[in-house]
């Protein structure tokens, strides 16, 4: 069973706060420019597949993750923690893993998009990018923090858009950003976090 609560903004968060600072561009791009561009191709393509669905009654193109999951677990100086035992209601559409380019041990990210059961979109990130950059970029237009939920003992920041139905649940811990976005509701972002288990290649 999932447990879920809600509480007020506070500084005991288990996550680090993560402000949304200014964003400053280096040359050649940084973590946080292939974080976002990533996850905002993964959104399209989330919006293309529902749309084709509705629309022509086609059925949504699913794609099998695992080749992704392997991908990052590889190069990773972390262990990942994937989505286990899903209903198969939640369909995987989209997945990538990505490491810093020029950095044979630099930072790994695993983005992965789903169709939800409601046919919302649910984005999971995984990232070991260093600094709060990489957070920053994944929230969206005019997003605050108003507060901390509780899921399965673990406390995730909530950053909901004032402008749309997007949110965020993040949390950083052991130098591991992981973040959940999209405009599914907070029950399947719940149901999506309490799924998160160690990933082993097979």
């Amino acid at each position: 069973m999932v447990g879920v609560s809600t509480s007020a903004p506070d500084t005991a968060s288990a996550s680090d706060p993560v402000p949304a600072p200014a964003r400053r561009r280096r040359r050649g791009g940084t973590v946080g420019d292939m974080i976002r561009s990533f996850g905002l191709l993964l959104v399209i393509v989330v919006i293309i597949v529902l749309v084709r669905g509705q629309g022509g009654g086609e059925k949504v193109r699913t794609i099998d993750p695992t080749q992704a999951y392997d991908g990052a677990a590889h190069v990773a100086s972390y262990t990942l923690r994937v989505p286990t035992g899903l209903p198969k209601t939640w369909r995987a559409t989209s997945a990538a893993s990505t490491q810093a380019e020029g950095q044979a041990s630099g930072p790994v990210t695993l983005t992965v998009g789903f169709v939800t059961p409601d046919a919302d979109y649910a984005q999971l990130t995984e990232s070991n990018a260093a600094g709060l950059s990489a957070a920053a970029d994944l929230l969206p237009a005019q997003a605050r923090r108003t507060g901390v939920t509780t899921i399965d003992g673990e406390r995730w920041q909530v950053w909901p858009s004032a402008k749309s139905a997007e949110q965020v649940l993040l949390r950083r811990s052991g130098g591991v950003l992981i973040a959940v976005t999209g405009n599914a509701s907070r029950t399947e972002f719940s149901q999506l976090i309490a799924s998160l288990a160690p990933y082993r290649m097979s």
